[in-house]
């Protein structure tokens, strides 16, 4: 069909109308499918934050306590946090302090032996209300609160070393007396400490055959019955009994060391010299404490070897006493 220009002419309007609607209609599709878009994004982010974030109440039912939360933390996320947490270098073994503990000789190494000095305390303060010489009778507890006493003289440690006089000059009431401190001292022993015996006069013999003997009820019953037992006789010569007490092992605390009389000069110088000898022996001197009985001749001599053995010197002094006991 052919078109006349009339026709042309009326068409051309309609034809230029829709020509101008045909991009504004586009646009708003356009528009309209991007906040659909829009929406539907931030639907689906909702939806994810909503699994991420749950919010519970608790089990109980109470509203008083907070809520519980509940997070997805990355991989990446865990890796930098441990290797912030841990340190970048741990020190070996060889770097740490050494624990290593100083030895019992560095440590009593620069320890001073006390000087526990001397005195002189009468027979009558030993103990109980008699305090006489006459029977021996009324020795109460005895003084202080050391590992050992005797004749109220102290002395600390577990293995306690008696050596007494049971020469000829210690008789009747000295002897008695002798057995009566003796028995005592042993029985207020702990039962933990160890002990042993040793009389001198022109010989010398342990009691406990020259070995510790715990500090049990047994024993000190059988201690009592051979110091019953003792006897006086003889001289007065100690220095086996050193030989005896130092050559024991373990070595002792500590040794008593009494006497009531007087040593000739030969004994003198033996007790100054060999005694300080076997003394030194082992690495640790033993104190010695000394005690002189009734008669204080032999002060001079005991005070020396006390001195030198880091020990003490003690005169139980009393009356009616003689002289006596050189071998």
């Amino acid at each position: 069909m052919t078109t006349t220009p009339d026709q042309q002419q009326s068409q051309t309007p309609q034809s230029a109308a829709r020509s101008r609607m045909a991009p504004v209609s586009r646009r708003r599709v356009l528009l309209w499918s991007g906040l659909a878009l829009s929406l539907s994004i931030h639907l689906v982010l909702a939806l994810l934050a909503g699994l991420l974030f749950v919010t519970r109440p608790p089990a109980g039912g109470s509203r008083g306590n907070p809520d519980i939360q509940m997070a997805v933390v990355s991989d990446a996320e865990v890796s930098a946090i441990i290797n912030t947490a841990l340190p970048s270098e741990v020190p070996s073994l060889s770097e740490l302090p050494d624990p290593t503990l100083p030895s019992l000789d560095a440590l009593t190494a620069t320890v001073p032996a006390p000087d526990f000095g001397s005195a002189t305390v009468p027979l009558s303060e030993l103990g109980g209300s008699g305090g006489t010489l006459g029977n021996g009778e009324g020795f109460g507890p005895a003084v202080g609160g050391g590992s050992a006493s005797f004749f109220g003289v102290e002395a600390r440690g577990s293995r306690f070393a008696y050596i007494v006089d049971a020469s000829g000059s210690m008789v009747a009431t000295r002897l008695e007396t002798l057995k009566k401190e003796l028995t005592t001292s042993i029985d207020r022993l702990p039962e933990n400490a160890q002990c042993t015996i040793i009389i001198y006069n022109s010989q010398s013999r342990s009691l406990t055959n020259n070995r510790w003997l715990g500090a049990t009820p047994k024993a000190k019953r059988q201690l009592a019955a051979a110091i019953e037992a003792i006897i006086a006789e003889g001289g007065t010569e100690p220095i086996p009994a050193f030989n005896i007490a130092l050559g024991m092992r373990p070595r002792p605390d500590a040794i008593y060391f009494m006497t009531d009389g007087e040593f000739t000069p030969q004994v003198e110088d033996a007790l100054l010299t060999d005694i300080d000898k076997m003394n030194n022996r082992g690495g640790r001197r033993t104190p010695i404490h000394c005690i002189t009985f009734i008669v204080d001749s032999a002060e001079q001599i005991m005070r020396r070897v006390a001195r030198m053995s880091g020990g003490s010197y003690t005169h139980i002094s009393g009356g009616g006493a003689s002289r006596g006991g050189a071998p």
